[in-house]
């Protein structure tokens, strides 16, 4: 158990050596995630690394097109690049499941 600053304890965690605020988790993760919960988790942690990978290509890139949804709310190539990479995750991982993302039209009921 680790003590916030506010006096509250957390299980599983501690502060990550050198980076300030920072946590990492020290015991079993089951103790900070329930397993009835680690099937979606890794789902969710496979969707949030390729869709960050999937990103990669963009970085710094001097012709990454930008077009805007409406009136200052931009999107970017590199957008529809990591949603389309964690839609096909979570399609393929979770068909059953309904998503709503950001980047696409909203699910048909």
């Amino acid at each position: 158990m680790t003590q916030t600053s506010s006096g509250a304890e957390e299980p599983g965690h501690d502060a990550a050596p050198g980076v300030s605020g920072a946590l990492r988790f020290t015991d079993n993760v089951e103790q900070v995630f329930p397993s009835a919960h680690a099937a979606d988790l890794c789902v969710a942690a496979e969707a949030a690394v390729l869709g960050g990978m999937s990103t990669l290509r963009f970085y710094r890139s001097e012709s990454l097109r930008t077009e805007e949804k409406s009136p200052g709310d931009p999107v970017t190539e590199a957008d529809h690049a990591s949603n389309e990479a964690v839609l096909a995750i979570l399609s393929k991982r979770c068909p059953a499941d309904a998503v709503l993302s950001e980047e696409s039209p909203p699910p048909s009921s």
